[in-house]
């Protein structure tokens, strides 16, 4: 699947790194000005993406291994001795 972009060219954070090495050769360059701009501001929009993401599967993962420390911390032999009448095990 080759879509003739290379990969360097196709990373936010490579091309803003090849605009800013073409400003400081041509500083009064309005249009690469406005490229570097609208970089910046895709590469904190994934960012903030990436970083959303992350918070939502750690919330999404903490939720099982609560329950996982919820069930230990109960005493396993407690529904066992209910339905034999026998004195719960300390």
């Amino acid at each position: 699947m080759d879509s003739g972009i290379d990969k360097k060219e196709s990373d936010p954070r490579n091309r803003l790194d090849m605009i800013q090495g073409e400003l400081m050769q041509n500083p009064n360059d309005t249009s690469l000005q406005v490229a570097e701009k609208d970089i910046l501001h895709q590469y904190m929009k994934v960012k903030q993406a990436a970083y959303s993401f992350l918070q939502q599967k750690a919330k999404i993962s903490m939720i099982p291994s609560m329950g996982i420390l919820l069930s230990l911390s109960k005493n396993p032999f407690q529904g066992q001795a209910w339905k034999q009448n026998k004195k719960i095990p300390k």
